[in-house]
């Protein structure tokens, strides 16, 4: 049991190419090793969708920045519009 442990763990931290001779040489544990696989599988794939959504929301904050900006820039020209009127002795109609 104990060396059966020892070969999980060598399996866990294994690469690829040590996996594969690990699995072909213990068939015994080869449903140990597919739990392995799958568990390391759902890990990938969640940091992959947390990567994806942080960098969707980067995008989205890029987005609204420059629309906030582009309201600023359209009111300050509002605003320096209405002063020009207002020097002028002009009323917006």
């Amino acid at each position: 049991m104990e060396k059966e442990i020892e070969i999980l763990i060598q399996y866990a931290q294994a690469d690829s190419f040590k996996r594969l001779h690990l699995f072909l040489q213990f068939p015994d544990l080869r449903g140990a090793f597919q739990e392995i696989e799958r568990k390391d599988l759902a890990a990938q794939t969640a940091a992959s969708s947390k990567q994806y959504s942080k960098e969707k929301c980067s995008r989205l904050l890029s987005l609204f920045s420059r629309i906030i900006e582009i309201k600023r820039l359209k009111n300050s020209e509002w605003i320096a519009r209405a002063e020009i009127c207002s020097k002028l002795g002009l009323r917006r109609s």
